[in-house]
């Protein structure tokens, strides 16, 4: 026998499936903006109550004993901060201000509880005058405080070459110092070439090529005068292969007598 089963689906029309929305690809960067409305409500309520919680300055404290930075302009400057609430700033600001003052080589600055501010601050020391104008300072760097009134060695050069030249002033003054002798000025003209003037007034040309063996050989000269002869020695000239030219002053009669 024969059973007859009906297709329920012949004659009707199959339906599509839809196809799936697939938003993986979207869950990093829902997460990624998610971290960042998260990071900037946590910084805003930080602020805010940062701000609540006040940890003001009370005081300032530095032991300094300047030679040359007015005292009052900086504990003026100081003082500035005391009210600030230390949990609003910076201390770095209060650094750059402090070396912002025409005397101060640098300045370090630490927060001591509850309310204190410790200050430490390296003065600037000047050691030479450079092209008449600025002064140079243990570090090798110009600055200009004011007016100029010190009596320091004087340096002539190129600009930007105040380093160099402050750097071979140190060689040939200790060397001079040694013998007895003292450095008044030393000059790199723009062609490279090397001159000083002594204390006593001498000048020693050194030129441009072999100074060290040129300056040792003046030195020679130097040390090998008597305690009078420096006295009518005008300059010295070691701008030769090999010896030093000697220039006198006039020797008056009564320097002979």
């Amino acid at each position: 026998m024969t059973v007859f089963s009906p297709d329920l689906n012949q004659g009707a029309t199959r339906r599509k499936d839809k196809p799936s929305l697939n938003l993986s690809w979207a869950l990093p960067f829902l997460k990624f903006v998610v971290s960042i409305v998260l990071v900037v409500v946590l910084g805003v309520a930080a602020k805010h109550l940062v701000a609540r919680i006040s940890m003001p300055i009370n005081s300032v404290h530095s032991d300094q004993v300047f030679v040359y930075q007015d005292q009052e302009q900086f504990y003026q400057e100081l003082n500035s901060f005391i009210g600030q609430n230390i949990l609003l700033m910076d201390l770095s600001v209060i650094k750059t201000k402090l070396e912002s003052l025409p005397w101060i080589n640098s300045a370090s600055v630490s927060y001591e509880w509850p309310g204190k501010l410790l200050v430490l601050a390296v003065e600037k020391r000047p050691v030479a005058i450079w092209n008449e104008a600025t002064l140079v300072s243990q570090t090798g760097d110009l600055f200009e405080p004011g007016k100029l009134s010190f009596q320091l060695p004087l340096l002539s050069g190129p600009e930007n070459k105040h380093k160099d030249v402050l750097e071979n002033f140190n060689i040939f003054n200790t060397a001079l110092m040694a013998s007895g002798y003292g450095l008044n000025s030393l000059e790199l003209t723009a062609s490279g070439a090397w001159s000083m003037q002594l204390e006593n007034g001498i000048q020693i040309y050194l030129g441009r090529d072999e100074l060290k063996s040129r300056f040792n050989r003046a030195m020679a000269i130097l040390n090998s005068a008597n305690s009078s002869s420096p006295a009518f020695i005008s300059y010295l000239d070691a701008r030769y292969s090999n010896g030093v030219a000697v220039g006198l002053n006039k020797i008056e009669e009564e320097d002979l007598s």
